[in-house]
């Protein structure tokens, strides 16, 4: 018996409850006070960026400072930061990429609130989910059958598959299924993709391959997370009957479920490849939607007397989300 349960461990399929304890502090409303809509946050170092009603802000954590970044009667959402660079979806009317520098402030491409902002695309098409890694954005377009995964290179801008607004982008996907929610981490991108569920497709820039990584279930939100020099792709699944946490490492192949209490739903899980904690995500273990997250150890992120935070981003010891409290989207920030 002791070796059956033995070998369960090893393979993941055998998990004691863990509980959770409380280790972030300082949680702070960031998003103006008179604004009722603030989308989903994104953060890099000390920059959080959102898009609050309608118009992309910026709150530098150095200083304090809440800035606009756009001004305009044009509808933007899906904000990303990485490093300077930000990228956001505004429709004007038809849904484009646009983006700013802050390295370019007070020139053309900058951050500032009267610097012309850039076009990355033009194409009569839908697009949502944009994400950033150095030099290279992805985000899911609508083709006129279903999503597909498209990117580009600031490195080829004025080439096929650079990022500027007349540059031929590059399909990643094109096939008869919707892919969606894609994630970019040195050279390696997941995304999910919809074939009589929610899969996960794979795919790596460095050998130019594609796989599929997980069918089993809904599979939801991938993350890349690099770990000591491992890659692991991280996602919710309701494979077990509830939506839960797991983890697929890259170099074995081999996949294992967070060792989280059973009974409770968790989901949108973020991964944070530059500081000690490793994950957060939302559950119902608290009511209808808290924060939790991982560094080896549980932690606890809820926040007395409110009962829906969510759509979080992580940087180093920075946790960012939104809120819904009296009416208003708000966003907050805690360090954990």
């Amino acid at each position: 018996m002791r070796l059956i349960i033995a070998v369960l461990v090893v393979l993941g399929l055998f998990y004691a409850p863990v509980e959770a304890y409380n280790t972030c502090t300082n949680f702070e409303v960031i998003s103006d006070n008179s604004t009722h809509y603030n989308a989903p946050p994104s953060i890099f170092g000390d920059q959080v960026v959102w898009a609050s009603e309608g118009n992309i802000v910026a709150h530098n954590l150095s200083n304090g400072v809440l800035e606009q970044i756009t001004n305009d009667y044009w509808w933007k959402e899906d904000v990303e930061i990485f490093e300077n660079r930000v990228v956001w979806v505004e429709y004007g009317p038809i849904a484009q990429i646009r983006g700013c520098d802050f390295g370019l402030n007070g020139f053309r491409g900058g951050c500032l609130e009267n610097d012309s902002k850039i076009w990355i695309t033009n194409t009569v098409s839908l697009k949502t989910d944009p994400v950033l890694f150095e030099g290279k954005l992805v985000w899911s377009e609508y083709d006129g059958n279903d999503f597909e995964i498209v990117g580009c290179d600031f490195g080829l801008n004025g080439f096929r598959g650079g990022c500027l607004e007349n540059d031929s982008k590059i399909w990643i996907t094109n096939n008869s299924y919707d892919d969606k929610n894609p994630d970019l981490f040195e050279g390696k991108l997941v995304w999910e993709f919809f074939e009589n569920d929610w899969n996960i497709g794979f795919y790596d820039f460095l050998k130019g391959s594609s796989l599929r990584l997980m069918e089993l279930g809904d599979q939801r939100g991938p993350k890349i997370l690099k770990k000591e020099h491992r890659f692991y792709v991280v996602y919710s699944s309701n494979e077990l009957n509830e939506d839960d946490i797991f983890y697929y490492s890259l170099n074995s192949k081999s996949k294992r479920k967070l060792n989280l209490i059973d009974g409770y739903d968790e989901w949108n899980v973020e991964v944070n490849n530059f500081g000690n904690i490793s994950l957060f995500w939302q559950t119902s273990k608290l009511g209808i939607s808290n924060l939790e997250g991982f560094d080896g150890e549980f932690i606890d992120a809820s926040i007395n007397g409110i009962d829906n935070q969510k759509e979080l981003d992580l940087y180093g010891n920075k946790l960012v989300f939104q809120i819904i409290n009296s009416g208003k989207e708000e966003i907050w920030i805690s360090y954990c």
